[in-house]
């Protein structure tokens, strides 16, 4: 999986500049992840888990973990979806496609520009689960049938469990995405943003979550540690 920019990239101090910029950044953003991670256990901690549409997502994700460990990986799916997400990103930004290609064995997009959100967001964005979100209005007669809406939401958890495994996976290898940002301000960026989408789709289940309460509560834990910090500092 390898993203590339057409135009060329700045020159080596530049670079250089912009690397310890964000090696600094990502240590900066340390008190955050650790902020958001805090509410988010806290927010599990009062969940109902009787509720019955939760359990069939959570039965999801652990399929797809027992798939992915004893028989199948689906690599040319997430491959598929990682490098359509490059090209959703880079149009987002204003930017269009060079060229574009998927294989079992890998894939690439080489775009006219890049970022930061272009490289990293197929870390976070979690393609099929969205796709499922973005269509049940479409199919929500279909939703009133018990078993339909069962295998939906089973389907939630099983695409949540794909992308949440296979990006641990793809983070062990030296990926260029994540090489150009640089490491630590990579793994925040894709670890906050991931416990945010994972949150608000877990809050879709149960009224016992709510997204605006965890961003609020993240937010309000990651200002008390900057301020500790900055106490014990100056």
């Amino acid at each position: 999986m390898a993203l590339s920019e057409a135009k060329g990239l700045p020159g080596g101090g530049v670079m250089v500049n912009m690397k310890i910029a964000k090696y600094i950044t990502g240590a900066l953003l340390i008190p955050l992840a650790i902020g958001f991670s805090k509410a988010f256990y806290a927010g599990f901690l009062n969940l109902d888990y009787i509720n019955v549409r939760l359990p069939l997502f959570l039965w999801g994700i652990v399929l797809y973990m027992l798939m992915h460990i004893l028989f199948f990986k689906p690599t040319y799916f997430y491959t598929l979806g990682h490098e359509a997400i490059h090209v959703l990103a880079t149009w987002l930004c204003g930017g269009h496609i060079t060229s574009f290609s998927v294989s079992r064995w890998g894939g690439s997009v080489s775009t006219s520009k890049t970022n930061f959100f272009i490289e990293l967001s197929p870390y976070f964005v979690p393609i099929y689960t969205i796709v499922l979100i973005l269509i049940a209005p479409l199919i929500k007669s279909k939703l009133v049938n018990i078993h339909i809406l069962s295998c939906y939401i089973f389907s939630l958890g099983f695409t949540l469990g794909m992308h949440l495994i296979m990006t641990a996976e793809a983070l062990k290898l030296k990926q260029t995405d994540i090489m150009k940002s640089g490491y630590p301000f990579s793994l925040m960026i894709i670890y906050v943003a991931n416990l945010l989408i994972v949150f608000f789709i877990l809050s879709l289940f149960t009224k016992d979550l709510s997204f605006k309460a965890y961003f609020l509560k993240s937010l309000d834990y990651s200002k008390n540690i900057y301020f500790s910090i900055w106490n014990k500092l100056f």
